[in-house]
């Protein structure tokens, strides 16, 4: 599937975040960039994406 796009919406909201103060929220966007691209990557592979049905360590919930 072309989930791609969903990249760009991390880094627009990233860069939303930085520019508006919000650090933490940007710290956060990027672990949900990488588990994204994490998920795409498996689909791509023909398996499953299992991050989201995993709490990633470093990651606040």
């Amino acid at each position: 599937m072309a989930n791609d796009w969903i990249l760009d919406v991390i880094a627009d909201l990233k860069a939303f975040a930085n520019e508006n103060g919000l650090s933490r929220t940007a710290d956060q966007l990027d672990d949900v960039s990488l588990i994204a691209a994490v998920e795409i990557a498996s689909e791509k592979r023909g398996q499953p994406g299992t991050a989201r049905d995993e709490r990633t360590p470093g990651f606040v919930y």
